[in-house]
């Protein structure tokens, strides 16, 4: 328990605090406050389980600041006074005080009022914790399913998430010895905290979190995430709306955290194609090959910052980031950065960043950094010789597969080698001829041409690079094992 001491006269106040310790009763800290400012500020900071406090000490202009400060963070109340008057019994009673002792003060009579104090908030404790772990018997199970838990008119429900995990426990504990305006139901999870707040306005609810929001920061420096559910009418059940703040906590994703969001403002989350198309794709391996940063920027603050026509659903955006890290992994094969040990193990950290952090913007800036240094690496690479001109043979194909009139001599010359070395090397490494290779990068466009789009089988024909759609056809049925149409079709 905590103690605090307030009383004008120092030699009492340490007086006192001696007394107390010679008996022996377990403290985990006494705190002393020597006049009415000080005592405010130990109050609200220190919220003390029993306070002993001098009435002479509150100014008779102050009184109601005081009584408000200790109903709210006080817990017993012992008065002292020098005065037996029944002013100072008044102010006692008003205190809802368990004793008024007269100075001087009897040691056995401090040591009577003290001992039964703790005794019986020990025991009101031990009675409402037996009380709340029943309670929360009941209610734990109505967050994951229906059921006939009785409801309150007004009740709310805040979802706390906290920056790191780690502190669940810690922030738990703390919002257990919280000043709440009513008596709230806290229920630790996994990765968030459930509270319960019965007899909430709406307005009331909001004011609450942004109170936490902000004494979290300050008193055990948590940034937080609060996701407000009225739960108002009894017919919406505890479970319909712990599943909707879960929906709720995903704007994490988006907004970070030292943020509140109502349930009703959360919008249905957007579904998407989270790979890159063949189009997007060749833009990529442009940029990397040019290194060119601000192109790079421009289009991942465009894809993961601006979202005009809705959120997309976080997930699918993570996937989206590892199919760009995966086209990262091969400009890295072309210059053979995979075989430096402190790029490599880079590589391994974004692509846990991908997963792990909660904070969009902040995996772009590290994918942003990491790209950066990669192009660095590159260009170093580059001055040296030491690139993998099959790697950027196989880029150069895939960026100009679409044209009919490609061959194996112009993506030589593009890598400064002779067409026979170029065969045989991309032959060894790749298992594929040059042809074989064109081929595989043709069909899998046309795929998705005929899957994704309305072009005639004719015009995937010309847009894969092919000027006799006969021809196209045949060798799409032995590529794939049926027609164009057929592919279609199914």
């Amino acid at each position: 328990m905590r103690l605090l001491i307030a009383d004008r006269d120092s030699m009492e106040r340490t007086g006192l605090e001696w007394l107390i310790t010679s008996y022996s009763m377990r403290f985990s800290e006494i705190r002393q406050s020597g006049d009415m400012a000080a005592l405010i500020k130990e109050l609200e900071e220190y919220q003390p389980d029993i306070l002993i406090v001098e009435l002479e000490m509150i100014p008779s202009g102050s009184w109601d600041i005081f009584i408000r400060a200790a109903e709210r963070y006080a817990g017993a109340i012992i008065a002292l006074t020098a005065e037996a008057v029944f002013e100072r019994a008044w102010q006692a009673i008003q205190l809802q005080a368990t004793g008024l002792l007269i100075k001087p003060l009897s040691p056995d009579r401090i040591r009577q009022t003290l001992t039964a104090v703790v005794r019986n908030k020990r025991k009101k404790e031990g009675e409402r914790a037996g009380s709340e772990k029943e309670t929360l018997q009941h209610l734990y199970p109505s967050l994951f399913y229906d059921t006939d838990v009785p409801l309150s008119e007004g009740m709310g429900m805040m979802v706390v998430h906290p920056e790191d995990r780690e502190e669940i426990r810690e922030l738990a504990e703390w919002m257990e010895n919280y000043s709440f305006v009513q008596q709230a139901h806290i229920l630790p999870l996994r990765e968030h905290i459930v509270c319960l707040l019965p007899a909430y306005t709406s307005e009331m609810l909001y004011q609450e979190a942004q109170r936490l929001v902000r004494e979290a920061l300050g008193r055990t420096g948590s940034k937080l995430f609060i996701a407000l559910s009225p739960i108002g009418h009894p017919s919406n059940s505890i479970h319909t709306c712990y599943e909707r703040a879960l929906q709720a906590v995903k704007m994490i994703f988006f907004k970070g955290h030292q943020q509140i969001v109502l349930i009703q403002e959360v919008p249905v989350f957007l579904d998407m194609d989270p790979f890159l198309t063949p189009a997007e794709q060749r833009v990529w391996m442009a940029m990397l090959e040019e290194g060119d940063k601000v192109a790079i920027k421009r289009w991942l603050y465009e894809q993961f910052t601006e979202f005009p026509e809705g959120f997309p659903e976080p997930e699918l955006l993570r996937i989206r980031l590892t199919s760009i890290l995966a086209h990262l992994r091969r400009f890295m094969q072309t210059y053979q950065l995979e075989k430096i040990p402190q790029v490599e193990i880079r590589y391994q950290e974004i692509f846990q960043t991908i997963l792990h952090v909660p904070v969009l913007f902040r995996i772009v800036q590290e994918i942003l950094l990491f790209i950066y240094d990669i192009l660095q690496e590159a260009s170093n690479q580059k001055e040296h010789a030491h690139g993998d001109f099959i790697e950027r043979g196989l880029r150069y194909i895939d960026e100009h597969f679409h044209r009919s009139d490609l061959s194996l001599e112009e993506v030589a010359n593009y890598v400064q080698r002779s067409p026979s070395y170029f065969s045989h090397m991309l032959s060894v490494k790749r298992a594929q001829t040059f042809r074989q290779y064109v081929t595989d990068v043709r069909m899998k466009q046309a795929k998705h041409l005929l899957s994704t789009s309305s072009l005639t089988v004719r015009e995937v024909s010309f847009a894969v690079g092919y000027d006799d759609p006969n021809y196209f056809s045949r060798l799409f049925k032995e590529y794939t094992g049926c027609s164009p149409r057929a592919w279609r079709q199914k």
